[in-house]
């Protein structure tokens, strides 16, 4: 009875059962996870340099990955128009919006890389196909 299995009342505990093993070590999905997260913070270079780097073959993490990148790169041409647009006062206003939506997104597309989904922005221009 000195089983570290079995509990006080002497049952033995079930054994423990490992869900999507397979598919968690096909999918290293760390790199897409940061782009995701990190490009509304950081800027466009995080997005750039993991897709760059990629080079497995999985379509789903290379597809989120271009995803981040066509979403920040149009996020940064977005914030030289809202610079434009601080000149008439109303360029602030827009700005934080866009940005507070990016994060949205960012999280939207994060939570469907993590359940094996594409994910597309909206308002996204596809620099990257």
């Amino acid at each position: 009875m000195s089983d570290a299995s079995n509990d006080k009342s002497g049952n033995q505990s079930p054994p423990v059962q490992y869900v999507n093993t397979s598919q968690s070590k096909n999918k290293n999905i760390t790199n897409a996870t940061l782009s995701h997260i990190l490009a509304p913070f950081i800027g466009f270079i995080i997005p750039v340099i993991f897709y760059a780097i990629y080079d497995e073959d999985d379509e789903l993490i290379k597809s989120h990955l271009r995803e981040s990148l066509n979403a920040s790169l149009t996020f940064f041409i977005a914030a030289i128009i809202h610079g434009f647009l601080m000149m008439i006062c109303i360029g602030i206003l827009t700005f934080f919006v866009h940005w507070a939506l990016y994060i949205v997104w960012a999280i939207n597309a994060n939570n469907a890389l993590k359940a094996g989904e594409e994910y597309q922005y909206p308002f996204t221009i596809r620099f990257v196909s």
